[in-house]
């Protein structure tokens, strides 16, 4: 919006910058984003008559969407930077190609939908878009028009799988990354007005919690996902079902690796470091919980610590060359992070690394942190701390293992490593994980994209990226067409 304001941020979450000044982050009044729903409307209307054929062609502008994410790499890397996010992010944005691929692939499932029927009668689904979604955070089948999209860092390629369902968007980022969410916008409306559409299909709006709790509220927008806390989620919920809307919710996630006496130790240190220390622990999928088989505990701690004091060199300016570790994201995050091991160690905790808050460098640097001794269902194991605190835990079986990865509130991602067979197909069925992500011998965070992504229990249940996820984002009709002169009743009823 033209009221909206770029105002820059230092790197490294929020501290000064090279002359000591803070600086202000970019915010949306209330009445420039009651203002831009009607902006979007048209739009609406417009997609209606979009015929399949041009739709098709947004395989194309998917592509060029995914070429645009990768020209603009280095630009959008610095204001990752700016805004504190790890470094690892700076590769997870090319891997956007790939998701492209696998959102279009799940869209071209037909548009007839064949199910039992009557002799002289044919029923099928109809799919439409829905209209306008609004998305706080980080989405018939008959369209929706409007949708709202409530995300700390946008997932970039529901711009692109919004308009192939054939809806607009409104969304909102994070308020401390403004930076990400304008430059991520102004690469969208690039690529849609390249390809005849209006850039105003995705819109941004970048505020804190009353835009929010405005766009919650607003009946003009049916269906809003939102990416963030469960407290927040649960209002959020609240709020859109009061006034009969529908929610996307991706809420917490207080993920395990579970380790058997069968895996592989190597592959057990290796997977755990990236899945547990990699963006600095602030990924919703990244490992809280590491539940190890008592007769593998001290090999894989012991090499996991060593793995970690190799890992402690790297880290630094996110930007820079061979870093792999940098910092939090804000002085808050640093705070529960503090918070979190005072209690953990209260509770009979011991560290068996880092734990310690970096003071010899400027901004929000931590060290990732293992925590062992705590029982599995203490306090502090049960409740999420985005920050990189592992705790590890021993088990007699994995009957025991499965047990204490189920125990939480939280149901978004968990592995289990093992080379029996027997446990694989456990751990994948009824008796398994309750989560919505259940990996093999990889870790809780890196290998859900081209999946649909998201979580049970408190995590929300919905879900994102590949597969049918798209379907959540259209309203559905089932019509049943007699095409001839009797009257077939269901279920053989004669009313004569």
């Amino acid at each position: 919006m033209d009221n909206c304001r770029n105002k820059l941020c230092h790197p490294h979450a929020g501290s000064q910058d090279d002359k000591g000044k803070n600086t202000q982050r970019s915010r949306t009044p209330l009445v420039d984003n009651h203002a831009l729903l009607p902006l979007c409307q048209p739009t609406s209307v417009m997609k209606t008559n979009v015929t399949p054929l041009q739709k098709d062609h947004l395989v194309v502008m998917a592509v060029e969407f995914s070429i645009s994410v990768k020209v603009h790499r280095n630009s959008t890397g610095h204001l990752l930077r700016l805004e504190g996010v790890a470094p690892l992010m700076l590769d997870w944005l090319s891997v956007r190609y790939n998701f492209d691929y696998s959102v279009l692939d799940s869209n071209a499932t037909s548009l007839v939908d064949s199910g039992p029927h009557l002799p002289g009668l044919i029923s099928y689904a109809v799919k439409g878009e829905c209209d306008v979604i609004l998305a706080v955070m980080v989405h018939s089948q008959d369209r929706l028009k409007k949708l709202e999209l409530l995300h700390p860092w946008f997932y970039a390629e529901i711009a692109i799988l919004l308009p192939i369902c054939g809806n607009t968007m409104v969304w909102k980022g994070a308020p401390s990354t403004p930076l990400c969410s304008i430059a991520t916008t102004k690469i969208v409306a690039q690529v849609l007005e390249k390809n005849n559409l209006p850039g105003a299909i995705c819109s941004l709006v970048c505020g804190g919690a009353d835009v929010g709790s405005a766009m919650a509220n607003d009946p003009r927008l049916p269906l809003l996902s939102f990416t963030g806390s469960t407290r927040v989620g649960k209002q959020v919920a609240v709020a859109v079902q009061s006034r009969f809307g529908r929610n996307l919710l991706e809420l917490g996630g207080n993920n395990a690796i579970l380790v058997d006496e069968s895996a592989s130790v190597d592959l057990v240190v290796r997977a755990a470091l990236f899945a547990c220390a990699g963006t600095a622990g602030q990924r919703c999928t990244t490992t809280r919980r590491l539940i190890l088989h008592e007769k593998v505990y001290d090999s894989v701690l012991a090499g996991l610590i060593k793995a970690y004091e190799q890992l402690l060199p790297k880290m630094g300016d996110p930007l820079e060359a061979g870093v792999l570790l940098g910092p939090l994201h804000s002085k808050a995050a640093v705070d529960s992070f503090s918070a979190t091991i005072k209690e953990a160690v209260a509770l009979g905790g011991q560290v068996a690394f880092g734990g310690q808050v970096m003071t010899d460098r400027p901004g929000f640097f931590v060290q990732p942190t293992i925590i062992t001794g705590l029982k599995p269902n203490a306090s502090v194991v049960m409740n999420e701390c985005f920050a990189p605190i592992l705790y590890v835990l021993k088990c007699k079986d994995m009957d025991e293992a499965i047990a204490i990865n189920n125990s939480v509130d939280q149901g978004l991602s968990s592995s289990m490593f093992t080379q029996n067979l027997g446990q694989i197909f456990k751990w994948l069925g009824p008796k398994g994980s309750d989560c919505g992500i259940v990996n093999i011998n990889i870790p809780t965070s890196g290998a859900e994209i081209g999946g649909a992504f998201g979580g049970e229990k408190h995590t929300g249940g919905g879900r994102e990226s590949g597969s049918d996820s798209w379907k959540q984002y259209m309203r559905r009709s089932t019509c049943t067409i007699n095409y001839g002169q009797d009257l077939p009743l269901a279920q053989g009823i004669k009313f004569e």
